[in-house]
């Protein structure tokens, strides 16, 4: 018998304590354990904006290389033949570009 034992003697269950006992265990039994949801839902909603922020980030990819080809289309006209102009414009988004055709001298 080692030192730890001799307490185990002394203590007395609670009343109806095993019989609550073994309800518990045979309800674990019966009963799959609860998964939490609130860490599911986290997981899912992480999940789904990882997936927009990757579709929006390949969606915007091609449209900023549209953009530099056709910057650097401008530029090797502008360069060549100086035919290409851009014009102000109030909106952000919105790009004027002025062509016109060649010097007949050239």
């Amino acid at each position: 018998m080692n030192p730890i034992d001799p307490w185990r003697e002394s203590l007395d269950p609670p009343a109806g304590g095993l019989a609550r006992l073994v309800r518990g265990v045979e309800a674990r039994r019966t009963h799959p354990p609860h998964v939490d949801l609130r860490l599911a839902f986290g997981a899912s909603a992480v999940v789904l904006a990882l997936a927009l922020g990757i579709a929006h980030y390949q969606q915007e990819a091609q449209h900023r290389a549209f953009a530099r080809q056709l910057r650097s289309a401008f530029e090797a006209e502008r360069r060549e033949h100086g035919i290409a102009r851009d014009l102000p414009s109030a909106r952000a988004d919105v790009r004027i570009v002025v062509l016109s055709a060649p010097p007949a001298g050239r």
